[in-house]
């Protein structure tokens, strides 16, 4: 039956009450931040990610990999169709096949399809009703990134969304999952509203929304890691347009900035044609400089544009990764409502935001796995086995409950990887409540 002691929203009953405004928001409570639920309860967020039938995570590509399998069905019945699906890969062994697009098979689709009688529409039925319960009497009460909209749509359990900008990006950034926005072009907040707009409006007005995370574990680098992308770039580039624009405000003359920079640039245009970084160690302050600027940019656009179509909804951040940037961070507590981090540690007992912060932290990932069961691999924290997972995943939530900043934790994931590894990065780890076979692990 899950805990008793939950309302609608799944908040604290007996606790504090604050004021109701019909959504969540942040408050200290005795020190310690919460969220606070539309009712006005106390509520701290215990989220599963990946809460759906289609993650990349069930994907498995069987493009010149077929003799891996003893049986791949025939694509005869809806749903055996229903369990392909083509890909654009982007990183690793099937990116250095060369090749443009591969076939995929879901695993957990054909599964569930054999659970259900073969039955596409009693599948997704299925699932629609079973998840929220199972989520609710195991102690969750959020779903979190990468989510089924449907899910999210039935307004049972309260959801964290997320959302994404497809623009212009700098082409000489070496970001590991995508290269940086570039926030300099006009298009970068039209293209994050047209997405709202698009794919997000029911999300918008909807009390059970939590609010909304924007890109994931974005490669930061150090202090001029985004400017060193920008000076690889092309002289159209429009950030490296704004980069000169600055440098010749403060310089004057392209000499002058040849002498501190210790260059040999013939002009502004040859600033702008030119590709190779300058001596790092003459051009830092300048660097610095534009770096943080871009940063101010892309946190305060975004902003603006979730709060003028859903100004009561919490901006939940970039989800920094393990190595994050720590100054990076303190920027983005200027824009941010909550600041997000996916912290794949044993505990986050000592996790402590940058001195001077203090923003209410939303955990966007964290899980442990083992060489137990079916995947090959433990995922990123590993343990010995499940009943070491049990208590790893127990050790971990009481020190993320006990810590003043957090206010909750997103498990990632809902099922394990599939043991053949997804398409993008072949990553096949051993990590989720249910297996591949849609069966929980009862430790």
């Amino acid at each position: 039956p899950g805990p008793a002691d939950r309302p609608r929203f799944g908040g604290w009953a007996s606790g504090p009450s604050y004021p109701q405004t019909g959504h969540f928001y942040p408050v200290k409570h005795d020190g310690k931040w919460f969220l606070v639920d539309p009712t006005g309860k106390l509520f701290w967020s215990l989220g599963m990610d990946e809460v759906s039938l289609s993650p990349q995570g069930l994907l498995t590509g069987v493009t010149k990999r077929e003799h891996f399998f003893e049986h791949l069905p025939p694509r005869t019945t809806s749903g055996a169709r229903w369990c392909y699906s083509s890909y654009r890969p982007r990183l690793r062994w099937y990116k250095e096949q060369g090749l443009k697009e591969i076939e995929c098979f879901n695993f957990l689709r054909s599964n569930l399809l054999i659970k259900n009688g073969n039955s596409v529409k009693k599948t997704v039925a299925a699932f629609l009703d079973r998840t929220p319960r199972r989520l609710k009497s195991w102690g969750f009460n959020t779903v979190g990134n990468w989510s089924e909209r449907r899910i999210c749509e039935q307004q049972r359990i309260a959801y964290a969304d997320s959302l994404y900008i497809h623009s212009d990006v700098i082409p000489g950034d070496r970001g590991w999952w995508r290269k940086f926005h570039e926030v300099f072009s006009p298009k970068f907040e039209q293209a994050l509203l047209e997405h709202i707009r698009k794919y997000r409006a029911s999300a918008l007005n909807d009390p059970w929304c939590i609010g909304f995370f924007v890109d994931n574990e974005l490669t930061w680098g150090d202090d001029a890691g985004l400017v060193r992308g920008v000076l690889r770039s092309p002289a159209s580039q429009p950030s490296k347009i704004a980069f000169a624009e600055r440098l010749k405000k403060k310089y004057h003359s392209i000499e002058a900035l040849n002498r501190v920079w210790g260059t040999s640039y013939i002009s502004w245009e040859d600033f702008l044609q030119t590709t190779r970084p300058p001596d790092e160690k003459k051009a830092w302050q300048d660097m610095v400089a534009f770096n943080t600027e871009m940063i101010h940019l892309y946190f305060s656009k975004i902003r603006r544009t979730i709060k003028s179509v859903a100004p009561h909804k919490l901006y939940l951040g970039c989800r920094f990764p393990n190595d994050y940037n720590r100054n990076v961070v303190k920027i983005a507590a200027n824009y941010v409502d909550i600041l997000s981090f996916n912290l794949y540690k044993y505990s986050v007992a000592t996790f402590r935001l940058p001195e001077g912060v203090d923003k209410p932290v939303i955990i966007g990932e964290w899980h442990f796995g083992t060489l137990q069961y079916g995947p090959p691999s433990p995922g990123l924290c590993s343990t010995a086995d499940q009943n070491e997972r049990a208590r790893a995943f127990d050790r971990y939530l009481r020190s993320a409950l006990w810590n003043p900043h957090i206010v909750g934790a997103h498990y990632f994931a809902l099922y394990d990887q599939t043991a053949t590894g997804r398409p993008n990065d072949c990553e096949n780890m051993q990590f989720g409540f249910l297996s591949i076979t849609d069966i929980p692990y009862p430790e």
